[in-house]
């Protein structure tokens, strides 16, 4: 009697921590493809689309560089990369907040070779996108694409 109680013990406790385990497997993964903008009190990514506005910092230079110099608004700083090129660009403190700092571009190579063009730096743009998760600790840009903006 004594030895079905213990198995009968046993046998529950693994199907409750069975159970525990996959829900745990379900809940992470219909996680796991969510992009959210939390930070700031500007407007946030829906459904992946982004659409950002703000100013280049810095042409072929990566973000760590940038981050040296004099104070700027760091949380707002961004490196964008395509190819062996890369840009920093400092979004509006009121404008999107990215998950990421670091953000692939994987829009129309004429579309980057214009934002990354020497005569842009310091001017006003606005790229649009669809933004995913690239892990772990990036971002990926598809459909992107870029346009000048008159400084206001």
């Amino acid at each position: 009697m004594e030895g079905e109680y213990s198995m009968l013990a046993i046998h529950q406790t693994m199907t409750v921590s069975v159970g525990i385990i996959l829900l745990a497997v379900t809940l992470t993964t219909g996680v796991q493809g969510y992009v959210s903008a939390t930070r700031g009190s500007g407007p946030r990514i829906k459904n992946g689309s982004v659409r950002l506005r703000g100013q280049i910092r810095c042409i072929d230079c990566t973000l760590k560089e940038v981050r040296a110099l004099p104070p700027t608004w760091q949380e707002c700083l961004y490196e964008f990369a395509h190819g062996d090129k890369q840009v920093v660009i400092e979004i509006a403190p009121k404008g999107v907040s990215l998950p990421y700092h670091h953000v692939w571009w994987r829009g129309a190579d004429d579309a980057f070779a214009t934002l990354t063009a020497q005569e842009n730096l310091f001017r006003q743009f606005e790229i649009s996108g669809v933004l995913r998760e690239y892990p772990p600790t990036s971002g990926l840009l598809d459909q992107a694409s870029v346009r000048f903006v008159d400084e206001q």
